[in-house]
């Protein structure tokens, strides 16, 4: 299932080579949410992974950016202990470009 978001663009890491054929990389969306008059801020953290990698670049911190993400479940177990893990895999980033609303 597919999800997006829209937000700012606060931070872009470093591709991350895991090995010769997998690399990753993350980034933070900041989305703010007006609720009866409060303001409600999230920072939400996002990795592209192979090929996706390069699509930040062109990307500029503080661009308004839509995300179309997948959510990804694994489970681990070590030494008989089960843990879960969640991550938001993007495969799609969109600048948002500002409406001029004076023309």
């Amino acid at each position: 299932m597919s999800y997006e978001v829209s937000g700012k663009l606060i931070e872009k890491f470093e591709t991350f080579k895991i090995s010769d054929n997998f690399q990753k990389r993350e980034f933070v969306v900041e989305i703010s949410d007006n609720r009866n008059g409060t303001v409600y801020t999230d920072y939400i953290k996002f990795h592209v992974i192979k090929d996706k990698c390069g699509i930040l670049d062109d990307l500029n911190l503080n661009d308004d950016v839509k995300v179309n993400f997948n959510i990804r479940g694994r489970r681990y177990e070590k030494e008989g202990r089960m843990s879960y893990f969640t991550s938001l895999e993007a495969w799609r980033i969109d600048r948002l470009i500002p409406l001029n609303l004076n023309n």
